[in-house]
């Protein structure tokens, strides 16, 4: 797993994480192995760094992980721009 962090990011105390590719996981296939590998990996981050919510920072991964799936909270960047943009149009 490739962490290439900014030196911003890297003062704030945000960690990136990025699973290897998972072809099926592309294709929209989950499978319990691979919801169980990303628990896998929060459940480390967890105990290790204390990691309190993870961004699901790629389309795919809210297939696999939601609030209840995942041991901490999750933040799904999709969700929260589409709330913005019906907020922005509401708005006008």
């Amino acid at each position: 797993m490739g962490r290439r962090l900014s030196r911003r990011t890297q003062r704030s105390g945000l960690l990136s994480e990025a699973p290897s590719k998972s072809s099926a996981l592309e294709h929209g296939i989950v499978t319990d192995s691979t919801q169980a590998g990303f628990v896998a990996i929060i459940e480390r981050l967890r105990a290790e760094r204390g990691v309190q919510r993870v961004v699901l920072g790629c389309t795919e991964l809210p297939l696999v992980l939601d609030d209840v799936s995942s041991p901490v909270p999750c933040l799904d960047p999709v969700e929260v721009h589409s709330r913005a943009l019906v907020a922005a149009i509401v708005d006008q």
